[in-house]
């Protein structure tokens, strides 16, 4: 008995050089906040509220905030509930974070990265935000350490 051999049917591919255009799925990145863990974006839950929601076939490029880890997500199923993914793969990446300045003070204020959206902030000890959004840490320690001197000597 001869096996039959499918092919390829043209009308059923998209794209390509010389095609009209057309979008055959959608490329998202998202950066979950700081802390989150892998399985965490795993859950249909995780993704409820988006607008617009990620549909199905397209692909989601998941990085934390602080550089802990990578992913590479397939969208399988998309309501406004959530999206059932299928990881693809996942990446944990080291010492990509970086470190965070504590400058010699005795209010205990300190310079932390707070990921690509906040950037480099200046906190207090109990985490309140007294300055934020400098492209690095040495121009936050340089407003936190002007800032502690205008208070000490005002």
């Amino acid at each position: 008995m001869e096996s039959i051999i499918r092919k390829a049917s043209q009308v059923r591919l998209q794209g390509g050089p010389g095609s009209e255009p057309t979008v055959a799925r959608s490329h998202w990145v998202y950066t979950a906040e700081g802390g989150t863990q892998v399985t965490d974006i795993l859950q249909y839950e995780y993704w409820a509220g988006l607008n617009p929601m990620p549909q199905p076939w397209d692909i989601l490029e998941v990085r934390e905030e602080l550089g802990a880890w990578w992913a590479q997500l397939l969208v399988r199923q998309s309501t406004s509930e959530g999206i059932t993914v299928a990881g693809i793969k996942a990446l944990e990446l080291e010492s990509v974070a970086p470190r965070n300045f504590v400058p010699f003070d005795g209010e205990g204020c300190t310079v932390v990265y707070k990921g690509p959206f906040l950037k480099w902030c200046c906190e207090t000890r109990e985490g309140r935000q007294l300055q934020g959004g400098f492209v690095d840490e040495s121009a936050a320690a340089a407003w936190l350490r002007d800032h502690l001197w205008v208070k000490r000597n005002t």
